[in-house]
């Protein structure tokens, strides 16, 4: 009968026979959700033997890491602003990245809260809710509207907003970026498809192959989706409303000529991500 320290030393090697670079961890992680104990369990009791369906299940596991599925969606989790949150296949892995949006997005947001107004922003292209989320965990006094083209990555959204009780406060809309939505907020945010179909082949496999392109890819340039929430997000922003969106590596140049071009937007900010590279637009509606 296979035991933990047996199964775990046998899955480190095979992962990192396939190009997984944190192998150990990632085999404690799969051998953690394939047994549903905590990993911590494993160095209490390493002898502990694993039933058949369990082998069964890790073996699945392993196999399916190796051909490149991203660890997110075997496992059905990704924590984004200490938050953990439900992604599937149909949704982008929230990255850490994207964490800045949420700062960037607070600071505005709370500016509001303290002129004595409830804060309401719009989440364009909310994927699994990673975004609204966190900023309404975070500002419990605001309030999102939030859209998706995909059904599915909208249900994810709702089932997670559900797991972190902000459900009430949060309105989901189907379709392309605004959906219809007819109104005014005080901010709108986004993590808009910014690759280009140049650089598809610079992603990693796993991202490349099984999270869903129309999240990734935007165009010859990577500017096709972002061209379009510059030019209608005005449409829904008051005079000195906020546009706070993340950009992708070397798009801050021809980001910034956009905006400046479009004449409708002032104080414009780029702000740098832990690497250093240019990450999150911060942007003031004129008027």
């Amino acid at each position: 009968m296979l035991v933990v320290s047996h199964a775990l030393a046998e899955a480190s090697d095979f992962l990192a026979q396939h190009g997984v670079g944190e192998s150990r961890l990632e085999a404690e992680i799969l051998l953690a959700h394939a047994t549903a104990r905590s990993r911590l369990s494993f160095y209490v009791g390493p002898d502990q033997p694993l039933t058949a369906e369990q082998e069964s299940v890790y073996r699945e596991l392993l196999r399916r890491r190796a051909e490149g599925e991203p660890l997110a969606y075997l496992c059905g989790e990704k924590e984004f602003f200490s938050l953990p949150l439900y992604v599937n296949r149909a949704v982008l892995i929230p990255r850490p990245e994207t964490e800045h949006v949420v700062e960037a997005a607070l600071e505005v947001l709370r500016e509001t809260a303290r002129s004595g107004r409830q804060p309401v922003f719009f989440d364009v292209g909310t994927g699994s809710g990673a975004i609204a989320i966190a900023i309404l965990v975070h500002l419990p006094e605001s309030r999102a509207i939030a859209s998706d083209i995909s059904a599915v990555a909208l249900d994810v959204a709702r089932r997670n907003a559900e797991r972190h009780g902000v459900a009430d406060r949060l309105t989901l809309i189907g379709g392309d970026l605004f959906g219809g939505f007819e109104g005014q907020v005080d901010v709108v945010v986004a993590n808009p498809p910014y690759v280009s179909e140049e650089e598809r082949n610079l992603l990693a496999r796993e991202v490349r192959e099984y999270e869903p392109s129309e999240a990734l890819f935007a165009g010859r340039d990577g500017l096709a989706v972002i061209r379009r929430l510059v030019d209608q997000a005005p449409n829904y922003l008051p005079p000195g409303g906020r546009l706070v969106f993340e950009i992708g590596y070397s798009k801050d140049a021809a980001v910034r000529n956009l905006m400046e071009a479009d004449g409708r937007w002032m104080d414009l900010k780029i702000r740098n991500d832990l690497a250093g590279i240019p990450r999150v637009v911060i942007a003031r509606r004129t008027g």
